[in-house]
């Protein structure tokens, strides 16, 4: 029979069944009790199969299942095929397509690789367990279904849309591409918002698929307040990288909405990155906006965004060295000046560029004197026009450029005695080279262009002593640590301009750094000691607990740290951290720092996590004591946290909120509430924000998603990181 029906040889049809028998006198093959039938990677599966020899056709009869090449299953009473497995025709066939799509009929027929479903409903929603008759959330019924997989294309006639078994809409014809279509031009599914600052806008974008590896997505949108913007995007992806251009513009005539009266507003962003062999890469991130509202107020942009930073960068990366060069922009979200008399804005005052900036770090290959030695450079060229006031050790940068080399080397080794006791001494040198136009030292004096140095070199020891212990049901870990760091006098370190120092957050983490500014421009001078305890806890139920205290003394030298830091004085202040977590189900971490003198809290934040059962969910809460010299006048206190709870498998209810507890509002909140399973998604979100800055004011908005799978839409049920905004800052 095998030799009979495969067309091919090379491709020979295998059978298996109970029996098999030969009927000459109607010139047929019958196969009886549990066929198999296997052919090009087809298989089919039947009661009995009928070998017409006259007709050279198949007829399987009686649960009939036939799994295709491209992965859809056909089920039928009774199906008909020629010898090829190309041509039959089906009776009473529900299929199951490779997307998980499906479609039932009365009759389908195939033909020259088209296949007709007579009376077809098609859907991408499972059957109800427990009530099978049910209507699906959706599906489309119509007189005729035709899936062409030449053109791959499916093609429906007469068609009825039902939700709930409920029909909604009707169309006389309409296609939609075959589910083995990887790309393909079309009108993709329309976004609707409706708030405060933009009034109703819908979206409708359309996709362009030009290329296997290159494509456009058109997205023009219409707001009823703030005229009409439309969106480009473009991909192309090379042999060794990709890259992408987004074009935004919008004209608006009620542009009195806003201070300036533009009519026109834009902005290009662009990204990319190649590889230019197996340790280099080279790539780019850049936005141009026409005003730094634009992107926030279209919702472009999240409206929390306070920076902008493009970059082109070359990097380099090996076993033990590490180099980076990058021409950057640094620009903050504060705003342009207006000037009302002209009704034009100024150029912005919140940019700087480094052109270029290079980091270089290099691990020696071998044992220097039985340790590690290491260098590091970074090189910068830095122009600024950066306009605020500061004072003290916080430096204004109020200078047109400034360029720096930087090169520091360290040795250190670890040695361990009979006791356990841990020692590891390391020495360290530093060189730096300035040179600045146009400075305010640390007084607030001006001074004129000029080149300077500063050196340091210096030594330490780091101690730690750790104590084990094991229990029945946890181990125990608790390590005194000590540090002890020396260095020789430091020239000009008061004439740096401090640019990259400025954000110092003196808690647990940096105890044990020797030295805890968070850039190059400040460093640690002086004789100073770090001393504190480690306690870990690992139960064998999964529980992990970690704790850290400790303080920092100035033992000799000048301290170059400020008042605000908590470092100023020859105590520092108490900084403890605590860790608990159970499985990923439970997460709390709490860091605080307390006044060396009378142990009032000057800083202190908590947060939690739990993803338990229907529940999950995070809280947490800052506060913060006024810093003067910083910019902070008052002290900041506030809460923040998001929620979600499965009501069932496919309903979720969730919100967030973050108030702030000086000022008594919120800074954001929202609600919503969304249904997700394998065929649809839908939810509904009300947000309130309260930033106002420029154009951009307190906004309220009602959001609703609608995906439909199967149309261009892929709908698993999203998480609540999906969900809520506020979640990102609990990763």
């Amino acid at each position: 029979m095998a030799k009979k029906v495969s067309p091919d040889k090379a491709s020979p049809l295998l059978l298996q069944a109970d029996d098999l028998v030969y009927d000459h006198r109607n010139n047929r093959v019958v196969a009886r009790g549990n066929v198999e039938i296997y052919y090009d990677e087809n298989i089919l599966l039947a009661d009995e199969v009928i070998y017409d020899k006259s007709a050279n056709t198949l007829t399987a009869i009686g649960n009939v299942r036939l799994k295709e090449a491209d992965g859809s299953v056909v089920n039928a009473e009774r199906l008909t095929l020629s010898s090829n497995f190309r041509d039959g025709f089906i009776r009473s066939m529900k299929a199951l397509t490779q997307d998980d799509s499906r479609i039932a009929a009365s009759n389908a027929y195939r033909k020259d690789g088209k296949t007709v479903y007579e009376n077809g409903v098609v859907t991408s929603c499972k059957p109800c367990e427990a009530n099978p008759d049910r209507a699906p959330i959706w599906r489309i019924k119509a007189t005729r279904v035709i899936q062409d997989k030449q053109d791959q294309n499916i093609y429906f006639e007469d068609t009825r849309f039902e939700l709930f078994g409920v029909p909604i809409a009707w169309l006389p014809y309409f296609y939609v591409p075959d589910p083995s279509v990887k790309q393909r031009s079309g009108v993709l599914a329309p976004q609707y918002r409706h708030d405060t600052s933009t009034g109703y806008a819908l979206t409708v974008p359309y996709y362009y698929a030009i290329s296997p590896n290159y494509d456009l997505t058109l997205s023009p949108t219409f707001t009823t307040k703030a005229g009409y913007l439309m969106q480009a995007d473009w991909r192309q992806r090379l042999w060794n990288g990709a890259y992408e251009v987004k074009l935004a513009g919008v004209y608006n005539d009620n542009a009195n909405d806003f201070v300036g009266q533009r009519y026109w507003r834009g902005s290009v962003e662009t990204k990319g990155e190649f590889e230019l062999n197996k340790f280099w890469k080279f790539g780019w991130n850049a936005i141009l906006e026409s005003d730094d509202t634009f992107r926030r107020f279209y919702h472009i942009d999240s409206i929390y965004s306070t920076e902008r930073v493009s970059s082109v960068y070359l990097t380099g990366m090996g076993e033990r060295n590490y180099f980076n060069m990058s021409v950057s922009r640094y620009g903050n979200l504060g705003g342009q000046p207006y000037d009302y008399s002209t009704g034009d804005y100024l150029s912005n005052t919140g940019a700087s560029w480094a052109y270029p900036s290079i980091d270089y770090n290099y691990v020696h290959d071998k044992p220097v004197f039985g340790g590690e030695l290491k260098f590091d450079a970074n090189v910068v060229a830095l122009s600024s026009d950066e306009r605020r006031t500061y004072t003290n050790n916080v430096v204004n940068p109020y200078f047109d450029r400034t360029d720096r080399i930087v090169t520091s080397a360290e040795w250190r080794r670890t040695l361990t005695d009979d006791l356990g006791q841990r020692f590891t001494p390391f020495v360290f040198g530093r060189g730096d080279i300035y040179s600045v136009s146009s400075f305010k030292d640390v007084s607030g004096d001006a001074g004129d262009s000029d080149t300077f140095t500063r050196q340091m070199v210096g030594g330490g020891l780091d101690y730690r002593y750790p104590f084990v212990a094991h229990t029945d049901t946890a181990s125990h870990v608790i390590e005194p640590v000590g540090q002890i760091i020396t260095r020789t006098n430091v020239s000009n370190n008061d004439r740096m301009p401090n640019v990259d120092s400025q954000s110092l957050v003196f808690d647990d983490t940096l105890l044990f750094d020797i030295n805890k500014f968070s850039g190059y421009d400040r460093i640690e001078t002086g004789t100073r000691a770090n001393v504190g305890v480690q306690y870990t806890m690992q139960t064998y139920n999964g529980v992990s607990v970690r704790a850290v205290g400790g303080e920092s003394f100035q033992v000799a030298g000048k301290n170059s740290y400020d008042p605000a830091t908590g470092l100023y004085n020859t105590r520092s202040d108490y900084v403890v951290g605590g860790y608990v977590d159970y499985l990923n189900m439970f997460r709390f971490v709490t860091q605080f720092r307390l006044d060396e003198s009378d142990f009032t809290v000057a800083r202190q934040d908590y947060s939690a996590q739990v993803k338990l059962g229907i529940f999950e969910g995070a809280l947490s809460y800052v506060a913060v004591a006024a810093q003067p010299l910083l910019g902070f006048d008052t002290a900041r206190e506030e809460v923040a946290g998001f929620g979600a709870v499965k009501l069932t498998d496919e309903w979720t209810v969730f919100g967030d909120a973050r108030y702030n507890l000086e000022l008594s509002q919120f800074v954001r909140n929202s609600v919503g509430v969304q249904y997700a399973d394998e065929c649809f998604i839908y939810s509904v979100t009300y947000q309130r924000t309260f930033v106002e800055y420029s154009d951009l004011k307190p906004d309220t908005s009602v959001m609703v998603r609608i995906g439909i799978k199967g149309f261009g839409q892929q709908t698993t049920p999203s998480s609540i990181g999906d969900l809520s905004p506020e979640a990102a800052s609990f990763r």
